[in-house]
């Protein structure tokens, strides 16, 4: 079983580091949570980065969970169908960000 954990404003860097992190996971080191309780994503190819690593290494490893994503991660993985029931990705408490407005 292995964790990984990423915190902060990831950057289009931290995100392609993750995703190398990510496609170096086997079999071994299933079942993966990925714990994204303090991480923060603005951009959107950042956002499409990490999706893209998700859905790879959940189909490669047979499956993981995300613990408490961005709401923008959940979303998209949501609005691409990758949250079916009985798929290989898993969303554990979704975080929900509140706009501001002046």
């Amino acid at each position: 079983m292995a964790t990984l954990r990423i915190e902060g404003e990831i950057e289009p860097d931290v995100a392609a580091i993750f995703a190398e992190q990510l496609a170096q996971m086997t079999k071994d080191d299933a079942p993966l949570t990925l714990d994204l309780s303090e991480a923060e994503v603005e951009d959107a190819r950042t956002c499409a980065t990490l999706i893209d690593a998700i859905r790879d290494a959940a189909k490669r490893l047979g499956g993981l969970q995300i613990l408490e994503p961005p709401q923008v991660i959940a979303h998209i993985l949501y609005r691409i169908g990758a949250l079916e029931a009985g798929g290989v990705i898993h969303v554990v408490a979704p975080r929900e960000e509140i706009g501001t407005s002046s």
